[in-house]
């Protein structure tokens, strides 16, 4: 879970497999990229309104642009490499 409190990009970067279940220490309206150098990486759909309703599973060289309303995160765009 990690913090984003005056981040705009995250370079994820998991030597193993590890899921994120929340950002936290966002502001309503902050935009965030995320950018995957792994294929270690799931983003869970605990806070996040994802695309088609499921998981994110990373790919290396994945983007993926959240945007913070109220207390959820929303899938702005994504562009997956594999």
């Amino acid at each position: 879970t990690p913090s984003v409190s005056g981040a705009t990009i995250l370079i994820i970067s998991n030597s193993s497999s590890t899921t994120i279940t929340n950002f936290t220490d966002g502001v309503d309206g902050q935009v965030i990229y995320l950018y995957f150098s792994d294929s270690n990486t799931t983003i869970n759909r605990s806070n996040a309104y994802l695309a088609g309703g499921a998981v994110f599973v990373s790919t290396f060289a994945d983007m993926l642009v959240l945007v913070k309303s109220g207390t959820y995160w929303y899938e702005i765009s994504r562009s997956a490499n594999s």
